[in-house]
């Protein structure tokens, strides 16, 4: 029978010993929990920081992007307007130079019934016999100098038709 006591008294006493919750310090547990708190507040808090910083990066690259797509625009536009001023300018070469063909044409055709009507005035007073060897002399030099101007003529638009083939 002692044995059965003995072992109903350790039965008890272990399930004493057992059943007992340890004890814990109130005041540490609550600072504890605010420290988990308080470090997953911070976490949070970084998160969100690190993700504002994040867009931010993000919009600046965006601006930095449109910046350098404004730039390329304004740059190809200033190409573009020097395309077509040299364009203007060749056109008005081109034109310029049609002008100084047909000015020229214009002027040795000109000359040439210029030519036509003095030597035929010639020809009739020489008929009539109203010129004197000192006024014949007169007439064909005249008429030379005018043959001559022709001939400069004819060059200076064979000249300025040069110029218009090159310019086309």
């Amino acid at each position: 029978m002692k044995t059965k006591h003995f072992l109903i008294i350790m039965i008890l006493g272990l399930q004493f010993c057992f059943s007992q919750v340890p004890t814990s310090d109130s005041l540490a547990l609550k600072t504890a929990t605010l420290k988990i708190e308080k470090a997953e507040h911070e976490r949070i808090s970084l998160e969100k920081q690190m993700a504002l910083e994040k867009a931010e990066k993000e919009r600046i690259k965006e601006f930095e992007k449109a910046e350098k797509e404004r730039e390329k625009a304004e740059k190809d536009r200033k190409k573009a307007e020097q395309e077509v001023k040299k364009l203007e300018k060749e056109r008005k070469k081109l034109d310029k130079a049609r002008a100084n063909v047909a000015k020229d044409k214009k002027r040795i055709s000109s000359q040439s019934k210029d030519i036509v009507k003095e030597t035929e005035k010639f020809e009739k007073l020489k008929r009539k016999g109203k010129l004197s060897p000192n006024d014949e002399i007169k007439w064909l030099d005249k008429l030379k100098k005018k043959q001559e101007k022709l001939k400069d003529l004819e060059n200076d638009l064979k000249k300025s038709e040069r110029k218009l083939d090159k310019l086309d």
